[in-house]
C-alpha cells in the first residue's frame, strides 16, 4: 500500500517518456519503431486514450486503413464494456475526419 503512490509516479513518468520516444520516431521517419512503442504503450496502459490516438494516426501515415478501423474498435469496446463510457471527443472526431477523407480517397 505504501508503495502504490510511488508506482503510479513512475508508471506515469514513464508513460511521457514513451510518448516522447514515440514522437521522436515520427519525426525521425522511423515508423516501425513509432509503432513498437504505441503498441506498448497501449498494452501497459490499456485505458490511456492518446497512446490509441497515436497508434491510429501511425498507422494512417503508412496506409494502414484495417488497422487504424480495429484500433478504434478496440478502444471503444474497451471504454464501453470495461468503463461504460463513450469514446473522447479529440478521438471521435479525429477518427470521424478520417473517415471523411477515407471515403473521398476511395
Amino acid at each position: 500500500m505504501w508503495a502504490e503512490g510511488e508506482r503510479q509516479r513512475l508508471r506515469t513518468i514513464w508513460l511521457h517518456h514513451a510518448m516522447g520516444m514515440a514522437q521522436f520516431y515520427i519525426d525521425s521517419s522511423r515508423v516501425p519503431e513509432a509503432v513498437t512503442v504505441y503498441q506498448r504503450v497501449v498494452q501497459l496502459q490499456p485505458y490511456f486514450e492518446q497512446g490509441h490516438l497515436g497508434l491510429m494516426k501511425v498507422y494512417d501515415s503508412i496506409g494502414e486503413r484495417s488497422a487504424v478501423e480495429e484500433q478504434y474498435k478496440i478502444l471503444k469496446d474497451l471504454l464501453i464494456s470495461e468503463l461504460s463510457i463513450g469514446l473522447p471527443a479529440s478521438v471521435e472526431e479525429w477518427y470521424e475526419q478520417w473517415e471523411l477523407h477515407n471515403l473521398r480517397v476511395q
